[in-house]
């Protein structure tokens, strides 16, 4: 059900792209590709192919380049970058599965679970929020990342629509609340540390 949510969520995104096309029964080339990436979306709610919220926001960003880009290539920059989080998570590390015991309302492989998510999840934000050292296997070369940034420029990426994107983030290291969160949960997923996107309320 939580993967059906977010997926769904993600559907939203794209019906608002997809309400906002020409309701023409000619429609152009650029018009199609995000019909067919609604497709895509559709048969996963639909049980029809493997629910993947990676793969949910791939179709959704790829359809603006043409479908012209490699899920591939892109599994490949999140598995560099799913290797470094997992290092920093390593090295921030401070109890072993030994240290955890069961208590009245808790088990310990409850507890050692929450551990592991709370740790995964810190060195998620701390990936994308700060700057971090990473040595290369295998040599003594270092690469250092850069915190992403919001595109507090054109934060509803009305004027640049790559402001919404991950793949945004991996070209330029700026993307609004959408596609900072999109790739916080792909790499929870990836983590299997049960972060949860939820809607934001705007008081007014």
């Amino acid at each position: 059900m939580k993967r059906f949510k977010t997926l769904l969520f993600t559907v939203g995104i794209l019906l608002l792209v997809s309400n906002q096309l020409k309701a023409n029964t000619d429609t152009t080339k650029a018009e199609q590709h995000f019909y067919d990436a609604k497709g895509i979306l559709e048969s996963m709610l639909k049980g029809e192919t493997p629910i993947s919220y990676e793969k949910a926001i791939f179709t959704l960003e790829n359809a603006y380049y043409s479908n012209e880009l490699s899920f591939e290539v892109y599994q490949s920059l999140l598995d560099i970058q799913t290797l470094m989080i997992t290092s920093l998570r390593e090295k921030g590390r401070t109890k072993q599965s030994s240290d955890f015991k069961s208590t009245f309302y808790e088990s310990k492989e409850t507890l050692e679970t929450y551990y592991n998510d709370v740790l995964s999840n810190w060195a998620i934000f701390t990936f994308m929020t700060d700057t971090n050292t990473f040595l290369l296997p295998n040599t003594q070369e270092e690469i250092v990342t850069l915190p992403f940034e919001y595109s507090d420029e054109d934060p509803l990426a009305t004027k640049n629509w790559t402001n919404s994107q991950t793949i945004g983030l991996f070209n330029n290291g700026k993307g609004n609340c959408f596609a900072q969160a999109s790739l916080f949960k792909i790499f929870s997923n990836r983590l299997n540390s049960n972060a949860r996107l939820c809607p934001a309320r705007i008081l007014l």
